[in-house]
């Protein structure tokens, strides 16, 4: 007694037989043996020879008025028919994306305040009888964007102070070694224009902080007036929070340059952007070629 195929799966190789498909190809992609393929397609076949005199074609039905089977029922239509379009009243609006769009600039206060969006969530539903989940407000800020602000940012008159310090650069090849180390990345910038002198090198001693500092000023076209730097092993001997002592050979240096080094006092700087590899005391900034203006350039040789 031969199997039969169920319904769903006997429409499919019916289909596949009216693209013209081969047995075996059918056999291969629904697992269905040739001789039952075969079957089904001597029975489509004669049932497609079935035809009567004054019969339109194989597909037409014995049916008046039925369409026929391989083609789609279309849509009733009439002449002069449009869409049916929203209804609309005059000053209405669309509704609002986000629940708390409402809320925005006091959204975007407290946050600019530090609070949390679990507090700015409870603050809203305190203050404004917010009724809408914590998720709501949390959807919503991730669409605000971000504000940057400046991170201990010096206001002083042109050519009248740098900040000077190392950070930690990307990894690099040493090519004598044959190994990838991070180097130190010094940064003299400019206090006014933020202007800056950016060198890789792979030690902070003394004689190569002495040399960046000669290379920064050919760079910039002057020697500013101050110098700042951090607690810098190469600059202080003895680093203190309030009094650090500064090395010798660098303060013999300032004096042959004609610039006064100033190591940084502790202040209440806002905190650094995350993912931030700039320097902390100026912020971010990358090597330019071209001299700065000649306003913040000292005089002196």
């Amino acid at each position: 007694m031969p199997n039969y195929l169920k319904m769903p799966q006997k429409q499919q190789i019916l289909a596949l037989l009216a693209l013209g498909w081969s047995y075996r190809r059918i056999e291969a992609e629904t697992g269905v043996r040739r001789e039952t393929v075969g079957r089904y397609d001597r029975q489509r076949q004669a049932n497609a020879a079935k035809t009567f005199p004054g019969s339109e074609s194989s597909s037409s039905t014995a049916v008046e008025g039925t369409p026929p089977l391989d083609t789609a029922n279309p849509a009733k239509t009439f002449a002069g028919s449009a869409p049916k379009a929203a209804t609309t009243f005059p000053g209405s609006v669309p509704p609002v994306r986000f629940a708390a769009a409402a809320y925005r600039d006091a959204i975007t206060e407290k946050l600019d305040a530090g609070l949390t969006l679990q507090r700015v969530w409870q603050d809203l539903v305190e203050e404004f009888g917010y009724g809408a989940s914590y998720e709501s407000v949390k959807r919503y800020a991730r669409t605000l964007a971000p504000r940057r602000r400046a991170v201990g940012v010096f206001h002083v008159a042109p050519g009248a102070e740098a900040q000077v310090d190392f950070f930690r650069g990307a990894p690099t090849l040493d090519a004598p070694t044959g190994q990838w180390r991070r180097p130190w990345v010094f940064r003299m910038t400019l206090g006014h224009s933020r202007h800056g002198y950016e060198e890789a090198v792979w030690d902070q001693r003394l004689e190569t902080f002495l040399r960046l500092h000669e290379r920064a000023f050919r760079d910039l076209g002057g020697v500013p007036l101050v110098v700042r730097h951090d607690n810098l092993k190469a600059a202080v001997v003895r680093a203190c929070l309030y009094d650090p002592d500064s090395h010798e050979v660098y303060l013999a240096f300032a004096a042959h340059w004609g610039f006064t080094p100033l190591p940084t006092q502790p202040r209440e700087f806002l905190p650094a952007p995350q993912g931030d590899l700039g320097p902390q005391l100026e912020g971010g900034g990358g090597t330019i070629d071209a001299p700065p203006p000649a306003a913040e350039r000292s005089q002196r040789p």
